[in-house]
């Protein structure tokens, strides 16, 4: 200070102590009024579970109002602490809460039960006011909770919290553990053997379902087109044992219910002789001819242009069903997404009759019982049927030949899967002519005949 600076008045001592006073007393205001979050050694959004330790805590906010808060060390150092999560629109929380209170008259001064409502405390003592069957005289009970919530999370209530006198968290359970019995043995042994209360936080009800997507028992799923997966289909089970899948990925409309239709996954093509489209919009039946540069007479410039709009993946998973009503659960699906009627009318068309006919072997020598999977192969100069049915064998030698003349009907009456090798010829190409001669021998004649014939008839639910 200067000498020719001016002195400037002291203030009183009364006056400075009121000032020290006004901010000691505002100062211990804000710090009682601070959540309790503040007064935890542990961040209140850890999750607490099993084995971990309650952290020091204070407890307030009490329903009737107390005038003091309490540690939560003081309610479990005497046994046990039960930290009970409810809710008013709970029924059975509140039957619960009637036991509770029973449980801690019995067991006093060794049990404390803590009841939290996240609901404020308003709607809880309204509720409890309209509800005197519901007794809770003996319990303690919060409100508004912010706090327990995050610690305990949990996605049903009621939800129990088994605290030890060391703050030890032992259990956690449902409703259906809270009685006399395993209280006692809790606090003669510090431990309870129950079923631990298991809540999957990652379950939304109002988003799609996929916790169960490797444990199903039952599914069918239609996407739209998938890119990078390519395009095909593969099912699991046959004609003789039952079928428990069929999956195709990026299949035109036309492919999947000729699938069903058939009831062959096997027949890879759609033969469009056997269809027939009623339709006023085509262009989602068939994919269009693109050439090169040359311009297309449709909106697309590519085929995958077109395969991202009109093909699709289709799975349908079930338990093992005969394959005829299979592939009718399958046709169904496909007509209630695609609003497409599937038909079945019949026309005369020159077709493969087998029948059964005097051979000089009999199949019924080559019967098998066994449920191996199917196989006809044509190889090292032999037809080699294993595990079998004339379904599969003609399946095979009509794909095989590929021929314009591969429709067929089945009229042998022999549905037994069989195993057999037949010899073929070594010296020239194998043709439709032998194979039917090698098999006559065995009792199945094949002919050419004029019979009506199974067509698919695809239509618009509007026409």
């Amino acid at each position: 200070m200067r000498a020719t600076d001016p002195i400037k008045p002291l203030i009183p001592f009364h006056m400075c102590y009121q000032k020290i006073f006004k901010i000691a007393l505002l100062l211990m205001i804000i710090l009682t009024s601070l959540p309790t979050e503040a007064q935890t050694e542990k961040p209140a959004t850890v999750e607490l579970k099993i084995g971990d330790t309650l952290p020091a805590l204070l407890i307030r906010d009490f329903l009737p109002a107390r005038s003091k808060s309490i540690p939560a060390a003081d309610l479990y150092h005497e046994g046990l602490l039960i930290i009970n999560f409810w809710a008013t629109w709970c029924i059975p929380c509140q039957a619960e809460l009637s036991r509770l209170d029973s449980l801690q008259d019995k067991f006093r001064g060794q049990l404390h039960v803590l009841s939290v409502a996240y609901e404020d405390s308003v709607k809880v003592r309204k509720f409890l006011q309209s509800r005197p069957d519901i007794h809770t005289s003996n319990l303690m009970m919060i409100t508004d909770d912010k706090i327990l919530i995050k610690w305990f999370k949990h996605r049903f209530v009621p939800h129990n919290v088994w605290i030890d006198s060391k703050g030890v968290i032992k259990a956690i359970t449902n409703g259906e553990e809270i009685n006399a019995e395993n209280i006692a043995s809790f606090l003669k042994q510090s431990t309870l053997s129950v079923e631990v209360k298991k809540d999957n936080l990652n379950f939304h009800w109002d988003q799609p379902f996929h916790l169960g997507d490797s444990s199903f028992a039952y599914r069918s799923i239609i996407t739209p087109y998938i890119d990078g997966i390519g395009g095909g289909d593969i099912s699991w089970g046959n004609h003789r044992s039952g079928m428990t899948r069929y999956f195709g990925f990026n299949k035109a409309i036309v492919d999947l219910f000729w699938v069903a239709f058939t009831g062959n996954p096997e027949y890879y093509a759609v033969d469009y002789r056997l269809v027939k489209i009623l339709t006023k919009d085509s262009i989602k039946f068939f994919r269009p001819a693109i050439h090169g540069d040359q311009p297309s007479p449709t909106r697309f410039k590519r085929h995958k242009d077109w395969d991202s709009k009109y093909t699709f993946c289709y799975d349908l998973t079930m338990p093992k069903t005969p394959d005829s009503l299979f592939y009718a659960y399958v046709q169904s699906d496909l007509e209630r997404y695609f609003h497409i009627t599937c038909l079945r009318e019949y026309q005369q068309m020159a077709c493969n009759v087998i029948s059964k006919s005097k051979g000089k072997y009999s199949l019924a020598a080559y019967r098998t019982t066994s449920d191996s999977v199917s196989t006809v192969a044509i190889k090292d100069h032999a037809l080699i049927i294993s595990h079998a049915t004339v379904r599969d064998l003609m399946n095979k030698i009509l794909s095989t030949f590929n021929s314009k003349d591969n429709l067929w009907l089945d009229e042998s009456g022999i549905h037994f899967p069989i195993n057999l090798t037949i010899p073929l010829d070594r010296e020239s190409p194998v043709t439709m002519t032998e194979i039917r001669k090698k098999l006559a021998a065995y009792g199945l004649r094949v002919s050419q005949e004029k019979r009506p014939y199974p067509i698919m008839v695809l239509k618009d639910k509007a026409i």
